[in-house]
């Protein structure tokens, strides 16, 4: 790990001041002990232990935590042999096949190797494959995009964005839908109450006559930003290019988009229940 936690004891008269000390290195290597009469202690667990120890001895103790690069001689210590680990570290990546690593870079290597997992299983299963056609890469976190001046995601956006993929909605052609006219007794159909076709994704945000207003108001946000960069050759809308995550196409697009497509969503959200 890249912290761990040391006791330094510091002799007053009777008693002893305990300090809570944060070793402290970016790049997770290995720190030295910065007080040769303390061995730091493996984790919060044995210093609990070494403070009952101390109190069992009617030795008072105080913990108090100590703040990083603010002249305190053992903590500057603690920082330079941090930084003397590191830099072994690294000449050992440089100079050796099976160089060793810290935590850190395990845990990323672990994660690519992972990700690459999901990656092919996503890629090779039958199922899911609408979904896949528009989000074909696997990742963590997909709707991180600015949402307004806080320039946080808003959990009903991605509530909405997600419902909308995994067909968790009332359009004709969803599940959700047919689950509950099945439940009803109601005879089960695809067919749009505009009477143009099925009622799928596609419809409902390029052709829908119901819901025209908010889509042309949709589809002028989303032109005029790509209007105005010369680097985007978008000529036409698509269901992958409104919902999908577009990671060819410029971010300040990508972020028009996906307000435009929430703005619509908001708008339309009661018809189809999201």
């Amino acid at each position: 790990m890249d912290l761990d936690y040391g006791l330094l004891a510091e002799e007053t008269h009777e008693n002893y001041k305990c300090h809570i000390n944060k070793y402290h290195n970016a790049g997770g290597a290995p720190t030295g002990n910065p007080n040769p009469i303390c061995r730091p202690p493996k984790c919060p667990n044995e210093i609990i232990g070494n403070v009952k120890a101390l109190t069992n001895r009617s030795i008072n103790v105080e913990l108090c935590w100590v703040p990083g690069h603010a002249g305190i001689q053992a903590n500057e210590l603690a920082d330079v042999e941090a930084k003397k680990a590191a830099l072994i570290a690294k000449s050992w990546s440089d100079n050796q096949d099976n160089s060793p690593v810290t935590i850190k870079e395990a845990q990323r290597e672990m994660s690519k190797e992972l990700s690459k997992v999901w990656q092919r299983q996503w890629d090779n299963q039958t199922e899911g494959r609408f979904t896949h056609s528009i989000l074909p890469n696997v990742k963590l976190n997909r709707f991180k995009f600015l949402l307004g001046s806080t320039g946080k995601t808003l959990r009903i956006a991605d509530v909405r964005l997600n419902r909308i993929i995994v067909g968790h909605t009332l359009l004709r052609t969803h599940y959700l839908q047919q689950a509950l006219d099945r439940r009803a007794g109601i005879n089960v159909t695809t067919q749009c109450d505009c009477g143009d076709g099925p009622q799928d994704l596609e419809h409902f945000f390029l052709e829908c006559s119901q819901f025209t207003q908010e889509r042309n108001e949709m589809s002028g946000c989303i032109m005029e930003a790509i209007l105005k960069n010369r680097d985007c050759k978008i000529n036409s809308l698509s269901v992958a290019l409104l919902i999908g995550d577009n990671e060819n196409i410029p971010r300040d697009i990508q972020v028009a988009i996906r307000q435009a497509v929430l703005k619509f969503l908001s708008a339309t959200a009661s018809n189809i229940n999201i």
